[in-house]
C-alpha cells in the first residue's frame, strides 16, 4: 500500500505533504507531471502477454520526483497537473501540435497509472466540478443557500441584474493570471472578484460581451468562512475579512492581514456540505461561504483542489496539514491519526523547505499557488 502524488512543479502543498509522509514512514512517490516532456522521458508499454508498464526517467530538478516504474499505488492525490513543459529548442510553429499531443497523453494518466486506487479526487468529478454552475446546482439541491446568479456575456442582462440589486459582483470561472509589459518592467496581473454599481457599470459593460462571466448580487458580509472537507470531516475557519476595506470584496485581493479563527458550523450547514460533496463525488475540497449579518450562511463555491496551508500559517490551531496527511494515508489503507505527522511549522523549519524556497522564483511560486503566501 502506498501513495502517489500527481502535481506540478513549484507546488508547496505537494512538496510539504510528500515530505511529511516520508517523515512518518508512509510509502509515497511523486510524479511532477508539468515537467513532461522537456525534463522527463516517459514510456508506456504493453503487449498481448504483458500488462501495461509506465516508466518515468526524470532529471529530478526539485529532488522530489518519481523515477522508474510506478507500482500500483493504493491512493492517488490528484493535486494539480499543470501545463506541459516544452523543449526550448522546439520550433514555435510546432508548439500547438506538441502541446495537444502531451495533453492527450496526460488525460490518459488516470486510466494507466492506478485504475483501482482511491483517487482524491476522481478525475471525472474533479473536471466537472471545476465548473461553477454545476457546483451551484448541486449546492441548491443539497439545501445550501446560494446567491442569485447569472452567467452571461449579454451586457443588458448584467445591467438588469445591477438595476435590481444596486450593487453586484463579477468573478471569473478561474482566477486568471498573466504577464504583461516588457522584460524591463514585466508585471504579473491577477483578476479577483470585482464590485460593480449603477455608477461604475457603464465603463465595464462594453467588455462583457467578450467572454461569459459570473455575476451575482453583492451580499452583505459579517465574515467569510473557508471549510476544508476531508471525507466526512470538516475544518471550518472564520475569516475576519470585513475588518479592512481592501479585503472586504475579495479577501485574496488585499494586503491587509485579518484574524482567522477555528469555528464550528451550524449542524444544518454541515449536513448540507456533506450532502453536496457526496452528490459531486468529491472526497476533498475547500468550500467558501459567506456569513451574513443575520447569521445565515451562503455557499459561494468549492475548489476541489483548494489551498489550505495558509490557514495553518495564520492559526496553528487549525492543523489542516496534519489532518490532510492523515486523511491521505488512511485513504491508502494505512490508518493514522493527525498527531503522528509533523505540523506545517516543522516543514517550514526543515531543510526541505529551505531548498524548495531557494530554487523557486517567488513570482513563479505566486503564479502557481496564488494566495498560499509560503515565501511571505
Amino acid at each position: 500500500m502506498s501513495v502517489l502524488i500527481l502535481s506540478q512543479y513549484g507546488d508547496v502543498h505537494a512538496e510539504a505533504v510528500h515530505w511529511a509522509l516520508n517523515e512518518r514512514g508512509i510509502p509515497v512517490r511523486r510524479w511532477t507531471v508539468s515537467d513532461f516532456p522537456a525534463r522527463q522521458r516517459v514510456t508506456a508499454s504493453l503487449s498481448s502477454n504483458r500488462e501495461l508498464q509506465l516508466e518515468i526517467l526524470d532529471d529530478a530538478r526539485s529532488g522530489a520526483l518519481v523515477d522508474g516504474r510506478l507500482r500500483d499505488p493504493s491512493a492517488v492525490w490528484n493535486r494539480r497537473l499543470g501545463k506541459p513543459s516544452l523543449h526550448a529548442e522546439l520550433d514555435p510553429d510546432y508548439a500547438p501540435f506538441v502541446r495537444e499531443e502531451c495533453r492527450r497523453f496526460i488525460q490518459s494518466v488516470p486510466h494507466i497509472v492506478a485504475p483501482d486506487a482511491k483517487w482524491i479526487n476522481e478525475p471525472a468529478a474533479a473536471r466537472l466540478y471545476e465548473g461553477k454552475l454545476p457546483q451551484l446546482m448541486q449546492a441548491r439541491r443539497a439545501g445550501l443557500a446560494i446567491p442569485d446568479t447569472i452567467v452571461t456575456n449579454d451586457p443588458e442582462k448584467v445591467r438588469a441584474l445591477c438595476d435590481r440589486y444596486g450593487a453586484i459582483i463579477y468573478k471569473a470561472f478561474l482566477v486568471p493570471s498573466w504577464n504583461f509589459g516588457d522584460e524591463a518592467g514585466r508585471k504579473l496581473a491577477v483578476t479577483f472578484t470585482t464590485k460593480l454599481t449603477r455608477e461604475t457599470l457603464d465603463q465595464h459593460l462594453p467588455s462583457v460581451s467578450f467572454a461569459p462571466g459570473i455575476f451575482q448580487p453583492l451580499i452583505p458580509k459579517k465574515s467569510e468562512l473557508r471549510v476544508v472537507v476531508l471525507g466526512g470531516r470538516l475544518i471550518a475557519a472564520r475569516l475576519d475579512s470585513q475588518s479592512a476595506s481592501d479585503t472586504a470584496i475579495d479577501w485574496r485581493a488585499g494586503e491587509s492581514r485579518f484574524a482567522i479563527e477555528k469555528v464550528r458550523l451550524p449542524e444544518h450547514v454541515e449536513k448540507g456540505i456533506l450532502q453536496f460533496m457526496k452528490a459531486c463525488g468529491l472526497c476533498f475540497g475547500c468550500i467558501d461561504l459567506i456569513e451574513t449579518p443575520s447569521g445565515s450562511h451562503v455557499f459561494l463555491e468549492v475548489n476541489q483542489m483548494g489551498q489550505f496551508l495558509w490557514l495553518d500559517e495564520a492559526n496553528d490551531e487549525l492543523d489542516t496539514f496534519q489532518e490532510f496527511c492523515s486523511f491521505l494515508s488512511s485513504a491508502a489503507g494505512l490508518p493514522t491519526v493527525p498527531e503522528e505527522f509533523p505540523d506545517y511549522r516543522d516543514y517550514r523549519a526543515s531543510t526541505s523547505f529551505e531548498q524548495f524556497a531557494q530554487v523557486l522564483d517567488p513570482e513563479e511560486l505566486y503564479y502557481q499557488n496564488q494566495q498560499t503566501y509560503v515565501l511571505a
